[in-house]
């Protein structure tokens, strides 16, 4: 991988780290070995270029990311206007909507999120619609905190994220009302073009 320029190969983890920024939460990135074996080198230039961000493997941001194209490469400039915009935000707690709340009650009965994984979640979700300057933890903020706090942590490989996980997503996604839907569907498009 090159470093003297900047393309966005990873708009999760980027998102990710900025969680990490204004949370303190720790990221734990997730990848498959045989589709991406050269991670483990790649790990150094990606701790370098997002400073600040503590990484660890039962870090509370779960990331999955996959071989960048072999043309991407990293500037540092980018990474530092993204923190401190991450770094000026200010987090407050904030209510979360009747909505959002019942949304979040099904994900735990479902999926058996424990009490802490709950707490977490509801951390997460709250920084996040802080970094929104949202005035409410809305549904779009409790999907984006399942996907960093979800039932991926500790894996190594993607190979685990077969049927079983593929068909847990879905499962979230049913829950969600189509309203909700375009809500998240635009909100990820939004993250990807930046």
């Amino acid at each position: 991988m090159k470093t003297n320029e900047y393309t966005s190969a990873w708009p999760t983890l980027d998102r990710a780290c900025e969680v990490s920024i204004v949370s303190g939460c720790a990221v734990n990135i997730i990848y498959d070995t045989i589709e991406y074996p050269e991670m483990p080198d790649d790990f150094e230039l990606i701790k370098n270029y997002f400073s600040g961000v503590i990484f660890a493997k039962s870090g509370e941001l779960s990331v999955t990311i996959h071989r960048p194209p072999k043309d991407v490469i990293f500037n540092g400039e980018k990474w530092m206007d993204e923190k401190k915009r991450a770094e000026s935000v200010a987090v407050k707690d904030l209510p979360i909507s009747h909505a959002s709340e019942a949304f979040l009650k099904t994900i735990i009965e479902r999926f058996g999120v424990s009490i802490s994984k709950r707490e977490t979640m509801l951390k997460i979700a709250n920084v996040l619609a802080c970094m929104d300057s949202n005035t409410e933890i809305g549904a779009c903020h409790i999907a984006e905190s399942f996907h960093y706090a979800g039932m991926n942590r500790g894996v190594t490989e993607c190979s685990v994220f077969s049927s079983m996980e593929k068909s847990k997503t879905a499962d979230m996604l049913d829950l969600l009302d189509k309203e909700q839907i375009k809500k998240v569907n635009g909100y990820i498009r939004k993250l990807h073009k930046k």
